[in-house]
């Protein structure tokens, strides 16, 4: 063994070598929904694949059994019993039936009684058939996987790089076969297109989906769909509505393909080590199992209790990229050109479900999990359900959700919806200033209302008086037609009303489910019935992915206002209020809040929902209400608002041809490339940069954009010394030519970096000091002098400056940081960097939970910054502001710099397409 641990070490050190695995992001992105499906069938051992005939009959193969199952009656019989273990399975007619037979190649059955065997092609025994497709004009497509090995047999024919797959085209009356295609790797899926002239041909080894024309007698005209999928695809079929479904049963990792593509390793392995225990994906689930007594394998030498595999794929949500390939729940739905366009996943509880075949009929889907053991049908519609995560197609996608759920509740009598919350002249006076004036407010059940203005509007006063957090000075609160007063905001939730603040308020030191309960414990309820309630209460709402056991402490901070919303609804709140939900999320998380924002609605609950994401307002609102220096402005539908009505009402002015109307609009750029300052070569931060190389100019705003965790921010923070590179090949970063390693901000400081934070609660100012405070710590901080006294009156004046400069509202320079507006609150961060006259300009996320007033003011302060001798970077998740403000755009994925743009030629698609590769 120690010549291949030798090739291991070696493996695992060269990670140049290795290739690419794409994440599985855009419409591969992760979810929980096939969490939502139910069994029809349970403890079908060895299950392969399902087909369905036009009256909605099911036919199953599992082992060396056929099975029937009438969807009607609720019962399943044996169709018929083989010799061999079953795979793929075709509907000819209503009466016929092909399958594949391990061994034997296929079988054509007439009401379960074997008529005809399809044995072998062109003079070759057909050992490896795995799926069948059937022709317009009753012709049968079979593809083989392999012409050495049965199914049960396919890691190693992986190992043996077996591209020796076959497509065989055979006459199901006479039985007569020929080959058409050779050289395939490991076919494993077909479907006819509707037009009969194409065959999609899906290829486990080769990570692709193909089109191959049937216009000729071989199939020699081959056009490539999708490549490097992030796993094996088994089965695809048509779809009734158009498109098809791609079962998607293991994920691949840089293991696997390491080995693939190293041949003395391969070889080595495959002499010492047996594939199948720790290398090959594995079509059974040996993950951790909460139902083991639905399982088919709880009565036998179980895989699902054997940890068969070295390593795990998945360990809370983190990819352990060298652990072995196993069974995974996902299928992909394709649109008619075969790309992806939506997906389903299983990632709750780690089960794995290894699914294998996915057919829709009347209008669900029922998916053959052969890891599972076990025929799931989701009546989700997911091609309508999933929405994109880009701006241009939220309307499109909410529209889409909006119309599923009509769909639903369609039948029933429509009833005006209830209000449940009124506002009535609700005055808050703060020692004789006025922060909300007469305001009247109503929410109603199974709406969302969202609440727009300014920073400073009143929009959070208003929510905290109805939350209970603060009393009103006059004016009075409306539970369901009756007065109520509110002491706390205990009392508030008691009567339905609760907040999520943009601050989370759980306890760090205690787990998920303890905060979800807390203040609700109930007496000699032991720990782990808690933690499986409330895993189980997550998962009802698409939080599933948050273990309940895990300290909150340990949590990110989407994460944490995950729980933050869990909580509330476990209260049984009947109206939520969001201060800024969105503001800290991931995309794919955002994506996630917007869909439990449909559920909630769907059981009746009010939703207030404060934002300065103008675009989140009109795409998810019903009705829209908007605050202006502390009054009601306007109350109308969504629908009748647009971007420039919105922002006339909330400023007070016509903002048109402004940066309002004008955001995502370029100015004109430079036309010459400026001198170079920066230069950043193979830079190597564990575990999120890897191999990184751009450079930075001067007098240019040079934008970073990619996908979160795409390692864009940890670059810039290694360039301001905020972050270590690694030790060993960590890159060269380069100022002015000469070598730099700043090992402390302190140290980037003195030589004129400055890096404003993305997350400036959390370390980009002191909270409890005030604003000049928070400004003159800056300057100190720049100037390197070490000073015994400070001087009060320069305090004043440099804080006076800064207000002024970047028009921070506030009635006091001592006013504490956390009083201010998040808006305000960011200026006052770039001020205390900016105040360093720094040379190095990095400012992630500019403009993170900030309204379109300080939108427009930062825009133009960051603009200014621009100059002779002076780089200015910034990083945004929003593509419409890196195009306003970028002069060069470079977009970060997978830890390195994939693709730059110039100002001119960048746009929101190139962006995404080099972000998502």
């Amino acid at each position: 063994m120690s010549g291949l641990s030798d090739l291991i070490r070696g493996a695992l050190g060269v990670e140049d070598r290795v290739p690419g695995i794409p994440p599985l992001d855009g419409a591969l992105r992760q979810n929980d929904d096939l969490e939502r499906c139910w069994p029809v069938i349970e403890r079908l051992a060895e299950l392969d694949d399902v087909a369905i005939a036009a009256d909605g009959d099911i036919y199953l193969s599992a082992g060396r059994r056929i099975l029937h199952y009438s969807e009607r009656e609720g019962s399943h019989r044996i169709f018929a019993e083989v010799d061999a273990d079953a795979g793929g399975l075709a509907v000819i007619s209503q009466r016929r039936l092909a399958a594949c037979i391990s061994g034997r190649g296929v079988v054509i059955f007439d009401q379960g009684v074997p008529m005809l065997a399809i044995k072998d092609a062109g003079g070759t025994p057909i050992r490896c058939a795995t799926a069948i497709a059937t022709a317009p004009d009753g012709t049968l497509f079979i593809a083989e996987g392999s012409t050495r090995h049965a199914p049960a047999a396919w890691s190693r024919d992986l190992l043996e790089l077996g591209a020796s797959g076959r497509i065989i085209r055979a006459d199901p009356a006479s039985g007569k076969a020929e080959v058409v295609a050779t050289g395939l790797r490991w076919p494993h899926g077909l479907a006819i297109t509707p037009d009969g002239k194409s065959l999609l041909v899906a290829e486990s080894w080769g990570h692709s989906l193909s089109l191959y024309s049937l216009a000729a007698k071989d199939l020699v005209e081959r056009r490539e769909l999708l490549t490097n999928l992030p796993g094996y695809p088994a089965r695809i079929t048509a779809a009734p509505g158009g498109g098809y479904w791609l079962a998607i049963f293991a994920l691949r990792t840089q293991l696997g393909d390491f080995v693939l593509n190293e041949p003395e390793f391969r070889k080595a392995m495959l002499a010492e080590v047996d594939p199948d225990s720790w290398l090959a994906p594995a079509h059974i689930s040996s993950a951790y199992d909460p139902y083991p007594w639905k399982s088919p394998y709880a009565a036998t030498a179980s895989p699902w209790t054997e940890s068969v595999h070295a390593g795990r794929i998945r360990r809370d949500g983190a990819i352990k990229p060298w652990a072995p390939a196993r069974s995974y729940g996902l299928v992909v739905k394709l649109d008619a050109e075969g790309q992806p366009t939506a997906s389903l996943h299983a990632g709750a509880n780690h089960v794995r479900h290894g699914i294998t075949g996915a057919v829709e009929h009347a209008g669900g889907l029922y998916l053959a999990c052969k890891g599972y053991g076990v025929l799931l049908k989701s009546s989700n519609l997911p091609g309508l359900e999933r929405a994109s995560e880009t701006v241009q197609k939220r309307k499109t996608a909410r529209e889409r959700i909006r119309t599923f759920l009509a769909a639903q509740s369609a039948g029933g009598m429509e009833v005006a919806p209830k209000t449940f919350v009124h506002l009535e002249n609700a005055t808050k006076l703060y020692g004789g200033t006025a922060a909300i004036v007469e305001i009247n407010f109503d929410l109603r059940e199974g709406e969302v209302h969202a609440l727009l203005g300014e920073n400073g509007a009143g929009k959070s006063t208003l929510c905290k008086a109805l939350a209970g957090a603060i009393p009103l000075t006059s004016g009075r609160i409306l539970i369901d037609g009756q007065p109520r007063v509110f002491a706390s905001a205990a009392d508030a939730l008691k009567a339905g009303v609760a907040m999520v603040y943009q601050e989370t308020s759980l306890a760090p030191a205690m787990t998920v489910a303890q905060n979800i309960q807390l203040g609700q414990e109930a007496l000699l309820k032991g720990t782990r019935r808690l933690n499986i309630e409330m895993q189980q209460f997550l998962a009802s709402i698409n939080f599933g992915a948050i273990d309940a056991t895990s300290v909150v402490a340990g949590l990110g901070q989407g994460q944490k206002q995950m729980v933050e919303i869990a909580r509330a609804i476990h209260f049984g709140a009947r109206a939520i209020i969001f201060d800024e939900p969105t503001a800290a999320l991931t995309p794919g998380e955002t994506q996630r809040f917007f869909e439990l924002i449909e559920t909630l609605k769907a059981r009746k609950l009010g939703i207030i929902f404060i934002s300065h994401n103008l675009e989140e307002a009109m795409d998810m609102a019903d009705r829209i209400t908007i605050m202006r220096d502390g009054r009601h402005i306007v109350t109308d539908a969504a629908a009748s608002f647009s971007r420039e009505r919105i922002v006339r009402h909330m400023v007070g002015r016509d903002m048109g041809g402004t940066h309002y109307t004008q955001i995502g609009k370029r100015e004109t750029r430079l036309t010459t490339r400026p001198r170079k300052v920066v230069t950043v070569e193979n830079l190597r931060a564990a575990p999120l940069v890897k191999n990184a190389s751009f450079s930075l100019y001067e007098n240019e705003i040079t934008g970073i954009a990619g996908l979160v965790g795409s390692g864009r921010s940890e670059m810039a923070r290694v360039i301001a010394g905020a972050l270590k590179r690694d030790i060993v090949r960590g890159g060269v970063i380069t100022i002015d030519g000469k070598p730099a390693r700043h090992t402390t901000p302190a140290a980037a400081i003195r030589d004129g970096i400055v890096y404003v934070t993305e997350d400036r609660k959390v370390d980009g100012f002191f909270e409890t000091m005030g604003i000049d405070e928070n400004i003159y710590l800056g300057a100190l901080a720049g100037s390197g002098a070490k000073r015994i006294f400070v001087s009060k009156r320069e305090r004043a004046a440099l804080g006076k400056q800064w207000v002024e400069r970047l028009g921070i509202r506030a009635i006091d320079l001592r006013l504490r940081v956390n009083r201010l507006s998040g808006g305000n609150q960011q200026k006052v961060v770039v001020a205390k960097s900016l105040t360093q006259n720094p040379r190095i300009v990095i400012i992630d996320e500019p403009t993170r939970g900030v309204d379109v007033g300080a939108i427009a003011e930062m825009h133009a302060y960051i603009r200014s910054l621009k100059g002779p001798g002076r780089v200015v970077v910034i990083i945004s998740s929003y593509l419409p502001e890196i195009l306003t403000l970028s002069d060069r755009v470079l977009v970060a994925r997978q830890g390195r710099i994939s693709a730059e743009f110039t100002g001119a030629d960048a746009s929101e698609h190139k962006i995404m397409m080099a972000a998502m590769g």
